[in-house]
């Protein structure tokens, strides 16, 4: 999602394939359990996906720069990178 290997880019590693691909996995799992379990949340939940990692945080740092630039609140934050 977030890296591919200029190199070799179809036999060489991709930092973020590995990565993304369970923190991607586990969010999307996470948000299966919420809905089968009927989750009806007092706030609104996000989930989000983020692309430019080891090119600095491009994807969250965005993110984060317009939700403080917007005044959004968040209540709590739960990352799931690296989880496999």
């Amino acid at each position: 999602m977030d890296s591919v290997n200029g190199a070799s880019p179809t036999t060489g590693r991709s930092p973020g394939a590995d990565d993304n691909g369970t923190g991607t996995v586990n969010l999307i799992e996470a948000f299966r359990a919420l809905a089968k379990a009927g989750f009806a949340p007092k706030y609104p939940v996000e989930f989000h996906w983020y692309s430019g990692e080891e090119g600095g945080l491009l994807g969250s740092g965005d993110i984060s720069s317009t939700y403080s630039d917007e005044g959004v609140q968040v209540k709590a934050m739960m990352q799931l990178d690296m989880t496999g």
